[in-house]
């Protein structure tokens, strides 16, 4: 009798695992949703050719069934508090432009090939001319008015053209099939019931790799790992190690805004439906500027050096010559309040070292810090990862939190030290080691002797980024990992259900826990960890 007891539970247990860690998928769209014909046509054709050619845009989730409409986590998570026709609509416009911008980097990274193919497919579309609001088909040079014996027309000026007229025909049909799917009484019904997104952990992975065994070793070595990186911060400044010489990165433009002027920027960009700050571009990068902090860098090898992502050989590297950070915005909940973060990311040409594990080096390695802001434009957050989705942290404002929230059968919140005081003209400074890359400190900084200074750029350009041919590639894979970044571990934690886990990832992919799931984009990451006064 004991024996069938334990056996009916060991199936119950294996039941709820499998079901607890079952794929997203998506449900089939109803019929009644009928596009107009050529741009349904258009856009799902534009789509096949992307996916035959390995090109996706994978910063972004695309709608089954709705091919003018991209969402990620944060903007899926607004569908249940949607109250009005003006926040679904902001919500619907929001998705739209997710999907324009992945598929302009798209265009831009598809073969010549591929391109010609699609403009002999599709001339212009009647229904298309002058449908798009500043964007006037009618004067974008199609393929068959295109002057091909004029001197002063390059076959680059050809390639280019071919590739904004494509665009233009997919921003209008965008434009035509939205139009008529919000017309459909059912729409935002329909729409909310299906935008959700993917996991990155891999049921499969886990099931086959008997995740509930071996679960538990690696847990013992985590929990090892955050002890050790617990006494790293607990030590004296002066006692860390040094391999080699700490230098430090600053941004080269100082802008410089008052408390005041971020708060009215943080105000002014909440004025919308959705009451989500969503600043401009202008305001973007000041505010970028503003926040960028001091990285300072032990430097002991070439490896060290943070620099620009370029393309060497047909591989990813990076022009230590050029230091370089790139930044991008994203949006998270405080309190049930949505916030603006600003992310920044560091390159280096690889892990190596001493310090690093062997399962960990390879070519590419890279860190985000993400500033978070709250209502009135003050940091009250700032945690870092590294690119792989390894070695996350938060260090909040110790006066903003109220207690840690405990989480059971996984690790509690890692706060290895409160968010450091940041006065008037001072920046966050963040101390990293040698070779392995990880942060040991954060800190105020003011005065800095031997600066080494770094640009700011737009991550959207590692998305499309600019060959010697002219041409533009992503560095990501359709799959959303660096191409190259690829790591011993993913063979030895294969059964953590984390795809080439220990690869450097794109932004949207970054799973953050071996244990249990959990993602540095969650939008409720912070409430769901802090109890906030």
């Amino acid at each position: 009798m004991e024996i069938t007891r334990f056996r009916i539970f060991v199936v119950a247990l294996l039941f709820v695992f499998l079901f607890g860690c079952a794929p997203f998928v998506a449900k089939p769209t109803p019929l009644s949703f009928e596009k107009p014909e050529q741009c349904r046509e258009f856009l799902n054709r534009l789509d096949e050719v992307v996916e035959d050619a390995g090109v996706k845009d994978a910063s972004n989730v695309p709608i089954r069934g709705f091919p003018y409409l991209r969402t990620n986590r944060f903007i899926a998570s607004l569908k249940k508090n949607l109250r009005d026709d003006g926040q679904k609509g902001e919500w619907s416009r929001w998705m739209q432009q997710l999907d324009l911008q992945s598929r302009e980097k798209e265009l831009s990274n598809l073969s010549d090939q591929a391109i010609a193919s699609l403009t002999g497919e599709y001339p212009a579309i009647p229904a298309l001319q002058g449908g798009v609001k500043g964007y006037n088909i009618k004067e974008t040079p199609c393929r068959k008015a295109l002057p091909f014996r004029a001197e002063s027309f390059t076959f680059a000026d050809r390639r280019k053209a071919d590739r904004d007229w494509l665009y233009a025909q997919a921003k209008s049909c965008s434009s035509i099939v939205m139009s008529h799917d919000q017309g459909r009484s059912d729409f935002y019904d329909t729409l909310s019931s299906i935008v959700n997104i993917p996991e990155e952990y891999s049921c499969f992975r886990r099931t086959i790799g008997l995740y509930p065994l071996v679960a538990i070793p690696v847990a013992v070595l985590t929990g090892r790992s955050l002890n050790k990186a617990r006494k790293t911060f607990e030590a004296d400044l002066k006692d860390l190690p040094v391999d080699g010489q700490l230098r430090p990165f600053v941004p080269q433009s100082q802008v410089s805004l008052s408390g005041k002027e971020v708060q009215e920027i943080i105000e002014d960009s909440r004025k919308n439906h959705l009451g989500v700050p969503m600043p401009n571009k202008d305001q973007e990068e000041n505010l970028a500027w503003v926040f960028a902090p001091v990285f300072f860098q032990d430097m002991a090898a070439p490896y060290d050096r943070l620099g620009r992502v370029v393309w060497k050989d047909d591989g990813v590297d990076i022009d230590s010559e050029r230091p370089t950070v790139y930044y991008y915005t994203s949006h998270a909940f405080l309190k049930g309040e949505p916030i603006l973060q600003i992310n920044y990311v560091i390159w280096y040409p690889e892990r190596a070292g001493k310090r690093a594990p062997s399962i960990e080096k390879g070519h590419l390695d890279g860190l985000t810090a993400r500033v978070s802001l709250d209502r009135e434009g003050k940091v009250f957050m700032v945690d870092m990862v590294s690119d792989c989705g390894c070695y996350h942290f938060f260090s909040p404002e110790k006066e903003k939190v109220e207690r840690v929230r405990s989480r059971p059968l996984s690790f509690d919140p890692f706060v290895p030290e409160w968010l450091p005081a940041i006065s008037s003209g001072e920046r966050l400074g963040i101390r990293i080691n040698s070779g392995w890359h990880q942060v040991q400190r954060l800190m105020s900084v003011g005065e800095i002797s031997e600066p080494i200074p770094y640009s700011l750029m737009r991550y959207g350009v590692l998305e499309a980024l600019p060959r010697e041919n002219g041409r533009t590639e992503s560095i990501f894979s359709s799959k959303g990992i660096a191409k190259g970044s690829e790591r011993p571990e993913r063979y030895i934690l294969f059964s953590m259900g984390i795809p080439s886990v220990g690869s450097t990832r794109q932004r949207g992919h970054h799973a953050i826990e071996l244990i249990g799931k959990d993602y540095f984009d969650n939008p409720y990451l912070f409430d769901e960890n802090f109890v906030f006064r």
